[in-house]
C-alpha cells in the first residue's frame, strides 16, 4: 500500500513589515580653490623619525644581510670540501704503480 502525501504547511507572513527611512543627505561643499601657489610642505624631506615602521625595516634589513651572509659561509665551507676532493683525487692520480709483467 501506498502512503498518502502530506500537503507542506502554508508559510506564515510576518504581521508588520518595517519600512526602511531613507533620509537624504546633503553633499558637503567643496573648498575654493583661491590660487594656484605650492604649498609648503608641512616636514621637511630629509627628516628622520623613529616609527615603528622604521624598526621593522631595520630588522628586516638585518635578517636580509644576515641570511646573505649564511649564504655566503655554507658556499665557502662546500668550496673547501670540492677543494680536498679534487686534491685527494689528484694525489692518487699522481701515484705510478708499475706493472708486473711475466716473462
Amino acid at each position: 500500500m501506498a502512503t498518502p502525501k502530506k500537503k507542506p504547511a502554508p508559510k506564515k507572513r510576518p504581521d508588520s513589515v518595517k519600512k526602511t527611512v531613507v533620509r537624504k543627505v546633503s553633499a558637503s561643499p567643496q573648498p575654493v580653490v583661491r590660487s594656484f601657489r605650492r604649498s609648503r610642505p608641512s616636514d621637511p624631506f630629509f627628516t628622520f623619525r623613529m616609527t615603528h615602521q622604521t624598526l621593522y625595516w631595520f630588522i628586516l634589513c638585518a635578517l636580509v644581510l644576515g641570511l646573505g651572509l649564511w649564504v655566503i659561509s655554507i658556499n665557502e665551507k662546500v668550496q673547501r670540501i670540492y677543494d680536498q676532493i679534487d686534491q685527494t683525487n689528484a694525489a692518487s692520480d699522481a701515484i705510478y704503480v708499475p706493472l708486473k709483467v711475466k716473462k
